[in-house]
């Protein structure tokens, strides 16, 4: 699935859906964000604005966000996990939120992120290096804030599920994953399971005994 258009050449200070993922493209960029944590407001983005065919006639700024999240329930529930439809929706909600702040020349991070912290829990410091924020009205010229003043956007914690796993008759293990594990993180972690092995496979038959190596 390719998922929502986004009109070609539309601007990050547009006020659409479009410009709402424009803007998460250009924070991870510019690492005003972690990678990872932009992605993945990003990716919950997309999956709420499913629902539109064309992210350019959405409006960000003075939309019914509501609107848009509850259609995507509407569609999504039964074939996504109600905890995951929960997580893309605090990411939309979040995401939508910055965009709008930015959009207002308001500080758009997260409260923890814009405390700075110093070794042994000193306060911080001024840097006089760093940019003043814009005027409220207007856009910064660069397009983004400073990276300076940028820090992580806070997502809900990703849900894990603990699996029993039988390991051989008589030995049962456990193993805790996400519970929307990608099929490239499960290969990882069977290539990473797959190089804790410590015996030759020959001496550990599946009933879980060691062979007998002695010749009679």
């Amino acid at each position: 699935m390719s998922g929502p258009e986004v009109t070609e050449g539309v601007g990050v200070s547009s006020g659409t859906a479009a410009g709402l993922i424009a803007f998460l493209d250009h924070l991870i960029k510019r690492n005003e964000v972690v990678p990872t944590t932009g992605s993945a407001l990003r990716t919950g983005c997309r999956k709420v604005l499913d629902v539109e065919p064309n992210l350019s006639s959405v409006d960000i700024r003075n939309g019914d966000l509501d609107d848009l999240v509850r259609r995507f329930y509407i569609k999504y529930r039964g074939s996504i996990k109600d905890k995951s439809l929960s997580t893309y929706e605090q990411r939309f909600r979040q995401s939508a939120e910055m965009y709008r702040k930015w959009l207002n020349s308001e500080d758009w991070r997260p409260a923890s992120a814009r405390r700075r912290q110093v070794p042994n829990g000193g306060a911080a410091k001024p840097d006089p290096g760093r940019s003043k924020p814009a005027a409220p009205g207007g856009i910064p010229a660069s397009g983004l804030p400073d990276p300076v003043d940028a820090g992580p956007a806070e997502l809900p914690s990703t849900d894990m599920i603990t699996y029993p796993f039988p390991i051989r008759p008589g030995l049962q293990g456990k193993i805790t994953l996400p519970e929307d594990l990608t099929r490239r993180e499960a290969k990882r972690i069977s290539a990473f399971v797959a190089a804790l092995v410590s015996e030759d496979d020959d001496l550990v038959p599946e009933d879980g005994r060691l062979a007998n190596t002695t010749s009679d």
